[in-house]
């Protein structure tokens, strides 16, 4: 018969750890759960960054393949089968009685609290001001613009607006003494053309080509217009609030003011005009517009866009969160030169009544949107120029990097589009 275990066996073999064997399975718990938290902080830290690059990533992707087809097609609603127009003027574009230069491709320097150009008051969802950069960051010398770019994907969809592509020229007997400017004439309002099968209808708005030269400059300067009556022979834009009380002359002193450039209108010009019917206000002519916002507490590149007929806000999309810095350059050659390289300018610097605007480089800057505590940024951002040799203010500006955004990944987009319709 098998013995029963004595007390003091059966006590030595139930003995628990000791107190330094405690201490130590503590220590090394601790250090493996701290080896652990930092390996998942690293982790999710990484992962962070990971996902915040790829989101960057594919933001400036989107963002570069829309701003190369829009400006490819810039000025394609301008020209259509014609030439491109050097220069729109656009009568109450605003709904405010006012007077708007528009152009194929243009930029308009952006800051904090400012207007954007086409911005109407009472319009659902149109950007009312700017949000971006903010104050420190102009007076570090950033620089930012808003891009805007008048587009249509071909001439088709001019014709398919609701009216007649091209009308005939003006009539060479409407007006008398083709040597008087326009500027001089007594109010005519009534545009004298003879149309062709398809004239255009009440409501539609109408693009007046104007061929203009003084024996050293050959432009195009366009009237944007709305049709209030068709006669048998005339479009006329009386009582219109998209024509001043002064009419085609009161558009012709306008003119003269805002593209100082452009020769002088005469009646003779008017010989060689044409008359573009884009249609009615459900057309899919646009005006697209680039800004960088940052209402919702972080920049973003913003697309937006207007109906090119009544400048009416019809959307707009965030597409490159991080977006700190949008640039353009604009490539010009003297009007009717063939085979010139272009001359990079800034837009301030562009004259449109001598100057042919052919190309567009943009620079856009990119910063993550959570700082990396592993990481320093430069002080500057360099950004590369579309061509050797420029000078600001013809040339992009380098971003300086602000307070608060020196532990954040920076990457810079450049690209050049030559405008389709040149």
């Amino acid at each position: 018969m098998a013995r029963s275990a004595s007390i003091p066996e059966r006590g030595a073999a139930q003995r628990g750890v000791t107190l330094i064997e405690l201490l130590v399975g503590l220590a090394v718990a601790a250090i493996m759960s701290l080896v652990i938290a930092l390996t998942l902080g690293y982790s999710f830290s990484n992962n962070r960054n990971v996902v915040d690059s790829v989101q960057s990533n594919d933001g400036s992707r989107v963002a570069l393949t829309l701003l190369s087809r829009d400006i490819a097609s810039a000025g394609f609603m301008l020209g259509g089968a014609q030439s491109a127009c050097n220069a729109t003027l656009s009568y109450d574009s605003k709904l405010g009685s006012t007077y708007s230069p528009m152009f194929a491709a243009w930029a308009v320097d952006q800051a904090s609290g400012s207007a954007p150009p086409l911005a109407m008051s009472g319009q659902t969802g149109s950007p009312q001001t700017f949000d971006y950069p903010s104050s420190a960051s102009v007076t570090a010398g950033n620089k930012t613009q808003a891009l805007l770019l008048t587009a249509a994907g071909s001439m088709a969809d001019v014709a398919a607006s609701g009216g007649a592509a091209v009308a005939s020229p003006f009539a060479t007997a409407a007006f008398g003494n083709w040597g008087t400017s326009l500027a001089a004439m007594n109010t005519p309002t009534a545009l004298y053309v003879s149309f062709g099968a398809t004239p255009p209808s009440v409501g539609d708005t109408a693009l007046v080509h104007v061929p203009l030269s003084d024996g050293s400059v050959n432009a195009t300067l366009c009237l944007r217009v709305r049709v209030t009556a068709v006669g048998t022979a005339s479009i006329d834009s009386t009582n219109s609030n998209y024509m001043p009380s002064g009419g085609y002359p009161a558009l012709a002193t306008k003119a003269a003011a805002l593209f100082p450039s452009l020769p002088t209108v005469y009646l003779s010009n008017l010989q060689h005009a044409q008359v573009i019917d884009l249609g009615s206000g459900a057309s899919s002519l646009q005006v697209v517009q680039y800004w960088i916002d940052d209402s919702n507490g972080y920049p973003v590149l913003m697309r937006g866009t207007y109906n090119a007929l009544d400048d009416t806000w019809t959307g707009g999309q965030a597409i490159a969160p991080g977006a700190v810095s949008l640039q353009a350059l604009f490539g010009t050659v003297p009007i009717g030169s063939v085979g010139t390289a272009p001359t990079w300018r800034a837009w301030s610097d562009v004259t449109p009544g001598s100057e042919q605007v052919v190309a567009v480089a943009i620079a856009l800057v990119v910063r993550s949107l959570h700082d990396d505590a592993a990481y320093t940024a430069p002080a500057t951002i360099t950004v590369p120029q579309p061509a050797s040799g420029l000078a600001a203010p013809d040339a992009f500006a380098d971003y300086v990097v602000q307070a608060g955004e020196t532990h954040r990944h920076y990457n810079v987009y450049t690209l050049t589009v030559w405008l389709r319709n040149s």
